[in-house]
């Protein structure tokens, strides 16, 4: 997948008028076929700095560095970037990259759930997981026991690691811990 990012600024108190227009569906994106998210184009978005009103970052999902040059080539793009010119200031920069998915099999972890029985009591490693999934259904019975054993408010927490020995070492520092009840 390919990422395409331009950071405008966007002329004072002009920002909600360029969202108008970004939004705007009489403006319509290229059709891009070959784009990962529909025959009528790419999925754009608009991000907005926190530090800085009046800069729009514009973010495009395509599946090719081609795809992005046909985009940017099309009349309709052209079309799109001269009805939105009147509100840009200056392009602050344009780039493109190339976006790497991270999943869970490309780095493994192990989850570990913590317990403890009353608020008094500190966490203590109950069990390492090879899923989220195994280590909630875990917690789960342990919750289900503990309140049929009369322990009225049982907490437990999920952490996931690289390597079991981090688990095993983080259960002896209870500072820091989010609780799930």
């Amino acid at each position: 997948m390919y990422v395409w990012i331009t950071a405008r600024k966007i002329r004072k108190g002009m920002m909600g008028d360029f969202l108008k227009v970004w939004q705007d569906p009489c403006i319509g994106l290229p059709a891009s076929p070959a784009s990962l998210s529909s025959p009528e184009g790419p999925n754009l978005y608009a991000l907005h700095p926190t530090d800085d009103p009046d800069e729009m970052w514009g973010l495009g999902f395509f599946d090719s560095r081609e795809t992005i040059e046909r985009f940017k080539q099309s009349p309709a793009a052209s079309k799109r970037t001269e009805a939105l010119a009147p509100f840009v200031e200056e392009i602050l920069w344009e780039r493109q990259f190339e976006a790497q998915p991270w999943t869970e099999s490309d780095r493994p972890l192990v989850y570990a759930t913590y317990f403890r029985q009353t608020p008094v009591h500190r966490f203590k490693l109950v069990c390492i997981c090879p899923s989220a999934k195994d280590a909630i259904e875990q917690a789960d019975a342990l919750m289900r026991r503990a309140k049929s054993s009369g322990f009225a408010e049982p907490e437990w927490t999920m952490r996931a690691y690289h390597h079991r020995d981090d688990a095993r070492r983080a259960c002896c520092r209870p500072q820091g811990m989010p609780m799930r009840a």
